[in-house]
């Protein structure tokens, strides 16, 4: 409906009565428009003709004139078609491109994960043999301190402590392409990283990459996947960035930072976007899905945080005080798993304030210092029952179930791996998972183990087959 009244239509006599002395009177010329003559007709923006009507009609001598008011009356309809078109046009993009977004979170690439959550964690058997384990080795001088597995499950990629990103083809494992660390004095000049890699994300459609490391200056990269060539430097953050990640199904990437904030991105458009402010010590680990959500964890103020941005609000979950809290992990849009330095796991619902269930000292405890074993990783199989985690350099990986009514954590079963793992990362399809292992720990230098070699270990899970399964659910059905 127009916010406009129709005006009624006025007749010749009710528009102007003829005077006695007519003849007297000097005849009015009629106005003809043309689109030259009212430069306001070129804001409108319509490719019409402009007042088409009086173009295509004879003259005529008695013809009377538009006057001033209902001039401004035709702009003002024609302006308000103009803007409804524009709004028009601006809903049907929007559907379009939520439709894509469906079908990406249906699809989810490879994996055909979407949003129904799946319990397949009964699936995963314990490994019996070392056919399961690929190394990828001689790529990194120092400790891998992250791995990333593509969307679409063919590229891993790998960063480590000396800043070397690596491309490997997955799941076999070849190196295909290797940006090499630069000298620090020349930055600014060199195209890849100088310092310690901390952080990997990639898009949903791998258009992207996003890598960052410990450099002070708070600088992030972002590259082409394809032949890893450098698209732009963001710059930002006040101290050094420490987690990266994008949100499903579109180019917004999220970034945290030891300055204590979080920064968001339209990496498309090379665009900064807002800043997140709340925790009050740095941020060493965030995470997002498909909705306009991230979740952080604060470190040492021993804080997790749900960040709404669309509401601009924020959910404040309280760990152990005192304890640092380094990696948060989404299971699904409304759960997720925390863990750091006192070797707890903690599953989080957006309904609570306190966790859900938290299983203590997960991975054990050292036997010298009798400290906990501190969980440096943790990984998800979105939307999924499964999740992992490391206990640094306790000698094992962890498989857990969550339970159906996320009211407990269940172990699984553990895989041997030696040495300090920094980062773990399932693929999309959930037959492998990836890890990053090094010498050193990666956010320090406290512990060396000498007789470990830096590399990337791809292992193929052991899964039971298709038709064991239907047998099983069959069980439980019954």
């Amino acid at each position: 409906m127009s916010f406009f009244l129709k005006k009624k239509k006025s007749t010749l006599s009710e528009v102007r009565k003829p005077t006695k002395r007519k003849e007297e009177r000097p005849k009015k010329k009629t106005i003809r428009f043309n689109d030259d003559d009212i430069s306001s007709e070129s804001d409108v923006g319509d490719d019409k003709p402009f007042n088409k009507k009086r173009h295509n009609e004879p003259e005529d001598e008695d013809e009377v004139p538009e006057t001033a008011q209902e001039r401004k009356l035709r702009l003002a309809k024609r302006l308000l078609e103009e803007i409804e078109r524009e709004e028009k046009e601006r809903l049907e993009a929007k559907e379009a491109l939520d439709e894509q977004s469906v079908v990406l979170r249906e699809e989810d690439t490879a994996g055909g994960v979407g949003r129904r959550f799946r319990h397949v964690a009964h699936d995963y058997l314990p490994l019996e043999t070392d056919d399961h384990f690929t190394y990828l080795k001689n790529a990194h001088k120092l400790s891998i301190t992250c791995v990333a597995v593509a969307p679409n499950g063919r590229f891993l990629f790998s960063g480590g402590k000396e800043g070397r990103l690596v491309k490997w083809s997955f799941p076999d494992g070849k190196k295909l392409h290797t940006i090499k660390e630069g000298h620090r004095d020349k930055q600014e000049d060199y195209e890849g990283h100088t310092f310690g890699i901390s952080a990997i994300a990639i898009s949903t459609d791998c258009k992207y990459l996003a890598s960052s490391d410990t450099n002070p200056r708070g600088v992030f990269l972002l590259w082409n996947p394809d032949n890893m060539s450098l698209l732009h430097r963001f710059h930002g953050h006040r101290a050094a960035v420490t987690g990266l990640a994008f949100r499903k199904a579109i180019h917004t990437l999220y970034s945290s930072s030891n300055d204590r904030s979080i920064k968001v991105w339209d990496v498309a458009d090379t665009a900064y976007v807002e800043t997140l402010f709340g925790h009050s010590e740095a941020i060493t680990s965030l995470d997002s899905l498909y909705r306009e959500r991230v979740v952080s964890s604060g470190g040492r103020d021993s804080t997790v945080r749900l960040w709404k941005i669309p509401e601009e609000s924020q959910l404040v979950f309280q760990g152990t005080i005192g304890q640092s809290i380094d990696i948060v992990k989404f299971i699904d849009e409304q759960h997720f798993v925390s863990a750091g330095e006192d070797g707890s796991i903690s599953l989080w619902g957006l309904m609570k304030k306190k966790p859900l269930n938290t299983i203590k000292d997960a991975h054990g405890r050292d036997p010298l210092s009798n400290q906990p074993n501190w969980i440096s990783s943790l990984a998800s199989l979105v939307n999924s029952d499964v999740f992992a985690s490391v206990g640094s350099q306790d000698g094992f990986i962890k498989l857990w179930r969550v339970g159906k009514d996320y009211k407990r954590i269940e172990p699984l079963f553990p895989i041997p791996m030696t040495g300090f793992v920094n980062s773990l990362d399932f693929s999309p399809d959930g037959r492998f998972l990836t890890v990053g292992v090094g010498q050193e720990h990666r956010l320090g230098r406290w512990w060396k183990l000498t007789s470990v070699r830096n590399q990337v270990v791809i292992i193929l899970l052991n899964k039971r087959s298709s038709e064991t399964n239907k047998d099983d659910n069959n069980n439980q059905d019954k």
